[in-house]
């Protein structure tokens, strides 16, 4: 699965801090931490086998190529046509719920 993510998702996209095992003590503290509702850190998720449903670990400045990455697909020759195939919607549910390959889709600006 790394090698994969690696070689397929984070290279392409230049994501060199981000990875989806748990990195070094020496390098924690690039990581960007996620928070309650209650503004309290929360640990990383340790998925083990299920690793594609959350276990990447990423610093704030890969978190931002990330999202400039989805914001324009076409800036990324390697996932130009990924990226949109994710955000596409391939379900709708009740309420108007609809999701793309891992996405969340509640509004667009379409």
């Amino acid at each position: 699965y790394d090698a994969a993510v690696t070689a397929r998702v984070l290279g392409p996209l230049g994501l060199h801090e981000t990875r989806t095992t748990t990195p070094p003590e020496s390098q924690r503290s690039t990581l960007a931490v996620g928070y309650d509702e209650a503004g309290r850190a929360l640990p990383p998720w340790h998925l083990d086998a299920f690793a594609g449903a959350g276990a990447l670990r990423a610093s704030a400045h890969d978190l931002l190529r990330f999202l400039a990455a989805n914001l324009t697909p076409g800036a990324a020759p390697a996932l130009r046509r990924a990226l949109p195939l994710a955000q596409a919607v391939h379900y709708r549910g009740p309420a108007g719920q609809r999701m793309g390959l891992g996405w969340s889709r509640q509004r667009t600006l379409d």
